[in-house]
């Protein structure tokens, strides 16, 4: 196999990145199978930006395998990132699957998957809580009582009690406090 000069890694980095704007299925699919291919870091946020606005099933289940079989550590900073800066929408939660499918260590992120959970979406809380039994890393202690409070606090909000997403969240919070304990 020839290596490619950075010149030529830069022209098909650009080259991907704009044809992933195609408005065709058939068209994205075709760039997706090509990106596979490719070990460029780089086509991560373009990718997820694509997983935002596209609303053709097949190619946001190509997108999530890609993000899934993510292989690249530099990619998982990327991921976690938009994560933070990510509103609620239907492509979030297959971001978040992506933290525990493709074993990236997020537990120095608990407080954002909680606050997802709480503020996002049935599935979002489902693919959260799988982030915080599934995921492993340093955990910081202060992001386990800011957790702690944000959950209790939910749970004590009897509009929240009626919510499909509530006994997720107890689970969570079960989780959480498990966590607490293990660490004092």
């Amino acid at each position: 196999m020839k290596l490619r000069s950075k010149e030529e890694k830069d022209l098909r980095f650009k080259e991907l990145r704009n044809a992933l704007n195609s408005d065709d299925p058939g068209e994205l699919r075709s760039t997706l199978k090509e990106i596979e291919k490719e070990d460029d870091v780089r086509l991560v946020k373009p990718l997820i930006e694509l997983g935002k606005r596209n609303r053709h099933i097949n190619v946001k289940l190509e997108i999530s395998q890609l993000l899934y079989d993510l292989k690249l550590t530099k990619g998982h900073k990327i991921i976690l990132e938009e994560l933070k800066n990510m509103d609620s929408n239907p492509f979030r939660a297959v971001l978040i699957a992506t933290i525990w499918n493709a074993n990236i260590s997020a537990m120095d992120h608990l407080d954002l998957f909680v606050k997802i959970a709480i503020e996002g979406s049935f599935e979002e809380a489902i693919e959260c809580l799988t982030v915080i039994e599934e995921t492993e890393g340093e955990i910081v202690e202060e992001q386990v009582l800011e957790s702690l409070l944000l959950l209790k606090e939910y749970i004590k909000n009897n509009d929240n009690s009626s919510l499909d997403k509530t006994p997720v969240i107890k689970d969570i919070l079960t989780k959480v406090e498990g966590i607490e304990r293990y660490h004092q």
